[in-house]
């Protein structure tokens, strides 16, 4: 049951990403990895 939520999450994320501009993407992948830096720091 757990996996089978993990796998849903997953694809309802795919889905979300895909709707994202180019744009959009490349600002969350600025955001997550300026968040990984500072917890790193």
């Amino acid at each position: 049951m757990i996996k089978k939520a993990n796998e849903e999450g997953k694809t309802l994320r795919k889905n979300l990403f895909e709707k994202l501009t180019e744009e959009e993407r490349q600002q969350l992948l600025f955001i997550y990895e300026k968040l990984n830096d500072s917890i790193r720091n």
